[in-house]
């Protein structure tokens, strides 16, 4: 049965609190599956977390509160009259309680965004890598069509940025005493300082970890990442799966690439992506080399000159950003 309960920031409040009913709770689990939606959830968890950090909020499982409520309902008359006065009371002190909480978050939001006086950036790289130099002087290297939003000036305790698509290399600089903290639709990301990677699509979100220490936390889960890690969130999963990080992964960013007895379909992903160019095979059997070599800030055509002659290859450029490698190959 779909549920017909309106999601505002009283109810909210209530799910941020541990006092929402089952009912609300399955509504707001619909609710958040709303980028836009999630995103004001996540402004409210912030606030009541900064207010009450003793009190952090209880997560609410929709399979448990579906049997709850489906409980409740074929429960017995005589029951729900023996306790009516008691739920009604309890519920007039709820009402009280979520009132109180809501214009406590709410004012917290008002004074946050009331304090934010800068005018907020959007930088849309579209077909060109894009640097950018935040206001702390820590850098974001926008890939290829991404979209980044930022404040003209941080405010006071507060370094944060919005990654609406795309892909984003940071290089953060250190601050106790402020946190980084990149936004994004699927899940949010909290550091000090640290260089991290974030791919972000419709329903799904990397994060791989070059230096330092990363949080990563959406609605249902959260981790933490060390260097060499990477953890990956799809919209219609409650948990992150974690993997290994490859650097070759940000090289678009570094401008650099490190292959150890590599497998040349790989080595091309790579080299695609990094140098945002197309490489053809004319014989699959070159597909079955192997490549242990380092690239660093190279052109395309000198690198597959490299990977060519090392594998008695030869490489032909097509156009600006196509080329094909023939020969023999390996067996």
């Amino acid at each position: 049965m779909k549920n017909k309960i309106e999601i505002n920031d009283t109810v909210i409040a209530k799910y941020l609190a541990g006092d929402a009913s089952p009912e609300e709770a399955m509504a707001l689990d619909e609710w958040i599956q709303d980028p836009a939606n999630k995103l004001h959830f996540t402004e409210m968890r912030d606030a009541w977390n900064a207010t009450f950090p003793q009190k952090s909020y209880r997560l609410i499982n929709v399979e448990n509160a579906w049997s709850a409520m489906s409980r409740n309902t074929n429960g017995s008359v005589s029951t729900t009259k023996h306790t009516i006065a008691f739920f009604s009371a309890r519920l007039l002190i709820k009402i009280a309680a979520s009132i109180l909480i809501v214009f406590t978050v709410g004012l917290i939001l008002y004074f946050i965004k009331a304090g934010d006086k800068t005018i907020d950036v959007a930088i849309e790289s579209n077909d060109s890598l894009r640097q950018i130099k935040l206001p702390d002087q820590s850098i974001a290297i926008l890939n290829r069509n991404s979209t980044l939003v930022y404040p003209q000036q941080f405010s006071k305790g507060r370094r944060e940025v919005t990654l609406m698509n795309g892909e984003s290399f940071f290089k953060v600089v250190p601050d106790k005493s402020k946190p980084f903290i990149v936004h994004t639709g699927i899940a949010t990301i909290k550091v000090i300082g640290t260089a991290f990677n974030v791919v972000l699509k419709p329903k799904t979100i990397e994060v791989s970890v070059a230096e330092g220490k990363v949080l990563v936390y959406s609605l249902t889960d959260s981790v933490y990442l060390e260097p060499g890690a990477a953890a990956t969130l799809n919209t219609n999963d409650l948990t992150f799966n974690m993997e290994e990080s490859n650097s070759n992964g940000w090289a678009y960013a570094t401008h650099r690439l490190v292959f150890n007895n590599t497998p040349l379909p790989e080595v091309f992903r790579y080299i695609e992506k990094a140098q945002n160019c197309s490489i053809r095979v004319e014989n699959k059997e070159i597909l079955n080399c192997k490549l242990t070599a380092t690239f660093e800030s190279v052109s395309t055509d000198y690198m597959l000159t490299l990977i060519s002659e090392a594998l008695d290859l030869s490489v032909k450029r097509n156009d600006h950003n196509t080329f094909t490698v023939e020969g023999e190959g390996c067996h």
